[in-house]
């Protein structure tokens, strides 16, 4: 579902899977849940999620406000998932995140000439291997 996340509305994909679709382009969403101790990451675990989006998109997701990698929404008429390690996002003096356990707040943007209002996104959790 919508959860805590910003400027979003319910949307369903293929399947039946309930997730949101981010309604403002030029703002995206943004969670601030992440710093509640019900939904802090684990120390040591990855982000993971599932996207659906039938044409390719870049989105920039943010952590902290500080911490940033490019994702590419690859284009599929299937739910994709995606799982993150907190060393892919970078602050702009090329420090890695150490851990997800370290973020309050996410938050997902399209890249300038992208369209995130195309992209349904599903199931945000927590991953330990």
């Amino acid at each position: 579902g919508t959860g805590q996340w910003s400027h979003v509305g319910p949307a369903e994909g293929v399947g039946g899977v309930q997730g949101f679709r981010p309604l403002d382009n030029r703002r995206g969403t943004r969670n601030i849940q992440f710093s509640d101790p019900k939904w802090k990451a684990p120390k040591g675990s990855k982000l993971s999620f599932r996207f659906y989006c039938t044409q390719p998109q870049k989105v920039v997701l943010n952590a902290n406000r500080r911490f940033t990698t490019e994702l590419e929404i690859t284009a599929s008429n299937d739910w994709q998932s995606m799982t993150l390690n907190p060393g892919l996002l970078t602050n702009v003096h090329g420090t890695k995140l150490k851990d997800w356990s370290e973020v309050g707040t996410i938050s997902l943007k399209p890249k300038s000439g992208a369209d995130i209002t195309k992209v349904v996104f599903a199931n945000f959790k927590w991953k330990k291997d």
